[in-house]
């Protein structure tokens, strides 16, 4: 689809949302989206380089996490990080299972793409320096959450998680990048050890962010940062 459609969809849908009265996600969370855009172009490298080992581009890894970005307040994950990742790491993700940074990847998130990677020979192979020898033990998960802790190890793990999407859904087929999007965004917010029918059965569901009286779909959104930053 050429920019010019898209626009003129786009604007389509402002004016019904217009006309029924609801308020489109940028319009709720400007200031958000906008912090969402300036990461993006701090991080635009990191996210080359991601996409760099992985079929697809940069602008698709940041659609997959533009939502998450555009809530995340750094104020309150250091106050949820420091209450929770000490009993994470005594005692793993059934205690204490929690979102961590900018892209609010959760421990139990990271510890399914290991044993996903682990069980394929290929993904074992590229990324191994992910993998550890023993992934139940305390040193595993506290290293599991320092890394967490950082914006290149997001990042990474962003990476991983399209080349596992790749993989796991190799013979699925898309109309356009967008339907795709759409798919690996719904993935990575509901769950990507998910069957195809789960994760698809959640495309029209608004549930983000949590606990808002104006919930919408996370990959409504996510497309529309995705197109926003295509131009």
């Amino acid at each position: 689809m050429n920019t010019l459609w898209i626009k003129i969809i786009s604007v389509c849908f402002l004016l019904a949302n217009f006309a029924t009265g609801q308020r489109t996600y940028q319009q709720c969370f400007p200031a958000a989206c906008q912090d969402a855009f300036d990461f993006y172009s701090e991080f635009e490298q990191e996210f080359n380089v991601a996409a760099a080992h992985t079929k697809n581009e940069p602008d698709f890894l940041f659609g997959i996490v533009a939502p998450e970005l555009s809530q995340y307040n750094q104020i309150n994950d250091y106050w949820e990080l420091y209450a929770l990742k000490a009993l994470y790491a005594q005692n793993g993700p059934g205690y204490a299972d929690f979102s961590v940074g900018c892209f609010k990847m959760k421990p139990s998130f990271i510890e399914n793409l290991e044993d996903f990677v682990a069980s394929n020979e290929t993904l074992k192979n590229k990324y191994v320096d992910i993998l550890f020898d023993d992934p139940e033990i305390k040193a595993a998960r506290v290293t599991r959450v320092e890394r967490l802790e950082t914006i290149e190890w997001q990042i990474r793990y962003l990476g991983v998680f399209c080349d596992v999407m790749n993989l796991k859904f190799k013979n699925k087929t898309y109309v356009s990048n967008e339907a795709k999007l759409a798919f690996y965004a719904t993935a990575y917010n509901s769950g990507f050890h998910k069957s195809e029918g789960e994760i698809q059965s959640m495309y029209n569901k608004k549930l983000f962010p949590a606990k808002t009286k104006e919930p919408f779909n996370y990959a409504e959104i996510a497309k529309w940062f995705y197109n926003e930053i295509k131009g």
